[in-house]
């Protein structure tokens, strides 16, 4: 895939190295150029040092031909005006922005339509998960962090493949969680269906 990374702070250097050692052409755009040492040493992508609101710096980044964009600056409100820029004018439709206020999470995706991931919210589940002993605690892997989230599945699911859940950019299902406290750890191969009850186990990248 042809990745478009918007920052290059802690998670978008993490999510560019983590794309490119996959083998994904991956491009970052940030407005500070020493932002590019946070980038691994055998990091095969493009670097462009500009304000991601300009559609040139876009358009530099390869924004016309990637296939998803991840949009990850510190700046929620940045991060949303550039998620709009990729949809409206460039016709990118696998666009995803890091949110970090909470409360305004459902108004960007009913009112503007966007996919977002809330990283205060996905760390404040991680954290009950960790204290009340239903989930997993932040661990480390190649130098990146990553938290491992527990989320209650919809009852919609119910009677449907774990592999229909439906995930957000950066993030991998590795497993369910039964009400009685079973764990199956998820497999491609062998693609079982969901439970009432069921927890869903994530892992995800964090700061």
């Amino acid at each position: 895939m042809n990745i478009l990374i918007i920052g290059c702070g802690h998670l978008g250097s993490a999510l560019a190295n983590k794309f490119d050692k996959h083998g994904h052409d991956v491009s970052v755009v940030d407005d500070n150029p020493d932002s590019i040492h946070l980038l691994g040493e055998d990091f095969d992508g493009i670097f462009v040092t500009g304000v991601a609101m300009d559609m040139d710096v876009l358009r530099d980044a390869g924004v016309e031909s990637c296939d998803a964009v991840a949009v990850v600056t510190s700046d929620d409100n940045l991060n949303i005006t550039v998620s709009q820029i990729v949809k409206k004018f460039f016709g990118v439709e696998n666009v995803i922005a890091r949110i970090t206020d909470s409360s305004r999470e459902n108004v960007f995706k009913k009112k503007f339509g966007l996919r977002t991931l809330c990283q205060t919210n996905l760390s404040a589940n991680a954290m009950y998960a960790a204290i009340m002993g239903i989930g997993d605690n932040v661990t480390t892997s190649d130098d990146s962090t990553f938290i491992i989230d527990t989320i209650r599945i919809e009852d919609k699911y119910v009677g449907r493949h774990v592999s229909e859940l439906p995930l957000t950019m950066g993030a991998k299902l590795f497993g369910v969680k039964r009400s009685n406290g079973e764990t199956i750890i998820y497999d491609s191969i062998k693609d079982f269906k969901i439970e009432q009850g069921d927890s869903a186990l994530f892992i995800s990248m964090g700061t």
